[in-house]
């Protein structure tokens, strides 16, 4: 998409192919208050990087009441995203 479409106005939901959060003491709010606001606006996909554990969290399907798919990848793992299913990612790229 080009960029001069944002000269005029912000980004919609639609043009949102990822939302990722890296939480540490932020857990609890990316768990609750974030999560329900992006699933609410339809946000497709959604990670939450927790340091504290040293996983990632995969949100997607978005609906008004959250998302209906929760997967949570550890070291070692790999994950595609929505909107590149044919990319790998490993879960190391994320965290130290």
């Amino acid at each position: 998409m080009p960029i001069e479409k944002y000269n005029s106005k912000h980004p919609t939901p639609e043009d949102i192919l990822l939302i990722i959060e890296v939480s540490d003491t932020t857990i609890r709010l990316d768990r609750n208050d974030k999560y329900f606001a992006y699933a609410n606006a339809g946000i497709k996909h959604y990670l939450i990087v927790n340091v504290e554990n040293n996983t990632i969290e995969d949100y997607r399907k978005p609906t008004i009441d959250g998302y209906q798919s929760k997967q949570t990848y550890e070291k070692g793992e790999t994950f595609s995203l929505v909107a590149f299913p044919e990319i790998e990612i490993s879960v190391e790229d994320f965290l130290p």
